[in-house]
């Protein structure tokens, strides 16, 4: 995390800003009377508030449960690419039989 004074960060503007964004990092603009700030990015602040969504209330209860069952012991994970994914949606299904 970068920290500037607030003279250079107004000296500076557009450059830091365009590094916050360029770079994902945050930029802390410290100021003399205690009341400093911290500039993130759109993608930055809209993935915290999705985050913060997803673990809140109803959705954040059944997400803690489902990592729960997921770190049981005995529980087998399987990973797949996306590819292998797409392809359990599109084949066609088997009856058994099959015809020649």
């Amino acid at each position: 995390m970068k920290v500037l004074g607030f003279t250079e960060a107004r000296a500076n503007f557009a450059k830091t800003l365009d590094a916050v964004v360029d770079d994902g990092e945050e930029t802390v603009i410290h100021r003399n009377n205690d009341r400093s700030v911290v500039i993130i990015s759109l993608a930055e602040w809209n993935a915290m508030k999705e985050t913060q969504h997803l673990l809140n209330g109803a959705n954040g209860e059944i997400l803690r449960r489902r990592i729960a069952d997921m770190d049981a012991p005995g529980r087998q994970v399987v990973v797949k690419t996306t590819e292998e994914l797409e392809a359990l949606t599109t084949e066609p299904e088997r009856s058994g039989t099959e015809v020649a």
